[in-house]
């Protein structure tokens, strides 16, 4: 059981901290309790993507939540291991989130129940960095859910700051969905 205000450490992070442990790293150990225990804003929850494969094992956490007029959010807290070497979030993780915030959005806000959908196209305009430590979070928007494309939007914002605009198309596939809708 950890002590008052610390967090339980993966394995890994025992045996790698076990050596420091009589120095007393504060500042180690709260970067670590930072990791491992994100700060996360009112109305978001962990999203379970267990069935849908390990590539968002390596990039999630991310956590689910909606507006207030219902539309579908996603976000996470930028670690280390999502920033290039200037401290700020790899342009790439955020764009990870909307290729995956959007189509979920298709689900779930425009009540879409067809086949596995995929991106046909993806494009961003970089407005501001995020940086290391900052809480990002899209909202998504779908603006034609007919025939086989699917178009939508979506804004990333880094500590409430638009930080990303992204528009994209989705098409459609024969191939059916293996997992129902997420929940959260």
């Amino acid at each position: 059981m950890p002590e008052s205000g610390t967090v339980a450490l993966s394995s890994f992070w025992r045996t790698f901290c076990s050596s420091y442990e009589s120095l007393n790293l504060g500042v180690l150990r709260m970067s670590l309790e930072r990791i491992d225990a994100p700060d996360i804003p009112a109305g978001f929850s962990e999203i379970a993507f267990s069935a849908r494969g390990d590539f968002i094992e390596l990039v999630g956490p991310l956590y689910g939540g909606r507006t207030e007029n219902g539309k579908s959010a996603m976000g996470f807290r930028v670690e280390q291991r999502h920033c290039h070497s200037g401290k700020t979030c790899n342009g790439g993780m955020l764009l990870t989130l909307a290729d995956i915030l959007l189509p979920v959005a298709i689900q779930r806000d425009a009540g879409y129940t067809g086949g596995f959908l995929v991106t046909v196209s993806l494009s961003a305009d970089f407005l501001r960095p995020a940086p290391m430590g900052s809480w990002v979070d899209g909202v998504a928007d779908v603006l034609s859910n007919a025939g086989r494309l699917r178009f939508c939007q979506c804004i990333i914002r880094s500590d409430r700051d638009m930080a990303v605009r992204v528009s994209a198309v989705f098409k459609e596939t024969r191939t059916k969905v293996p997992y129902p809708p997420l929940e959260f």
